[in-house]
């Protein structure tokens, strides 16, 4: 499940829905779960922000 969220967020960098709330939808993992997982990687707030701010061109 956490390849799954991962990837959904890595395919929807710059989309205005990708939000925790569209990731915990989509990976059906509990919120604590999530964030724990996502612990390694800074925060799931700051991988939806690392990978948005990869993917756009100033």
């Amino acid at each position: 499940m956490f390849t799954a969220a991962r990837r959904y967020i890595d395919a929807n960098p710059g989309q205005p829905d990708l939000t925790v709330d569209s990731v915990l939808a989509m990976s059906q993992l509990s919120r604590p779960t999530l964030y724990r997982l996502f612990e390694p990687e800074g925060g799931l707030h700051a991988y939806i922000r690392n990978q948005f701010m990869e993917t756009t061109t100033w």
